[in-house]
């Protein structure tokens, strides 16, 4: 679904303003939803559990 969304981000951006454009917008877009996901990662667990179990 990531690819996805890239794929219409960058193609709706060229669409309008060139090739360039369109990989400088879907750049960003990846860009703007990895400083929102940074914050989160201090929530992942740090050790996997001892059981071994998912």
């Amino acid at each position: 679904m990531g690819a996805a969304i890239v794929t219409t981000v960058y193609f709706d951006a060229a669409s309008t303003g060139g090739q360039l454009h369109g990989f400088l917008t879907a750049l960003g877009a990846i860009g703007g939803v990895l400083v929102l996901c940074f914050p989160f990662v201090c929530l992942l667990p740090r050790k996997a559990p001892a059981n071994g179990r998912h």
